[in-house]
């Protein structure tokens, strides 16, 4: 079933661009979107340390921002930052906080989806958490996010996981109109042979954010081969 869920058609996609927008115009404008909660099961990037960062892109960025703020804290070596989403327009028009992380390290603005991204920058690190189940074709990210890696530049990669089982106990989610994709285990052990391993877990369904929609959480991060 899952291989259904890797693509979608741009109508879809708008649709859940739609709904996405609606729902955080009902928020807060600085609060943060389980940021810390990523990052603690990160560990806080501690085996990245040695690392020298001078560059850093964040896709799917999001209202707030917090991922961007989080990792410029760790690593004050980045000098070049840039952080992208599809509502970027609308998020920083409305002034949530990502307006202030853009103005705090001057970052470069992408408001568009990431399979239409384009731009000659290469960067040291790409943050992607918990972006790929919002976008139109998830083979299409994969293949962004490698391209615009320095060589040996590293990916940041967390993502909820969906499995038949989940269907089964939540039909729900054939329906969900802000998650598109849906993507397992499976698909990410092949995605992710380009990459040399620094950092891989699977948190179980127990420990997760959301039980009962997902069997696992990937935490994920690569060095480019």
């Amino acid at each position: 079933m899952l291989d259904k869920f890797i693509t979608c058609s741009q109508e879809r996609w708008k649709e859940a661009q739609e709904w996405e927008l609606n729902a955080w115009l009902g928020s807060e404008k600085n609060l943060e979107d389980w940021n810390s909660w990523w990052f603690n099961h990160f560990q806080n990037f501690n085996y990245l340390q040695a690392k020298s960062f001078k560059s850093l892109l964040e896709v799917g960025c999001g209202p707030y921002c917090r991922n961007t703020e989080y990792f410029m804290k760790l690593f004050p070596s980045i000098t070049t930052v840039s952080v992208l989403d599809p509502l970027l327009d609308d998020y920083t028009k409305h002034e949530y906080y990502v307006t202030t992380v853009v103005k705090r390290y001057g970052a470069r603005m992408f408001s568009c989806a990431l399979e239409d991204y384009s731009d000659d920058n290469k960067y040291d690190a790409i943050l992607c958490i918990n972006v790929l189940d919002h976008v139109k074709d998830a083979n299409a990210c994969m293949g962004k996010m490698f391209d615009a890696l320095n060589k040996d530049g590293v990916l940041i990669l967390g993502q909820d996981l969906t499995c038949d089982e989940d269907f089964k106990s939540d039909p729900g989610l054939l329906t969900d109109p802000g998650h598109p994709i849906r993507l397992d285990h499976l698909y990410f052990r092949d995605k992710l042979k380009p990459y040399n391993h620094i950092f891989h877990n699977i948190l179980p369904r127990e420990l997760g954010r959301n039980p009962k929609a997902h069997y696992g959480t990937l935490f994920y991060v690569g060095s480019k081969k």
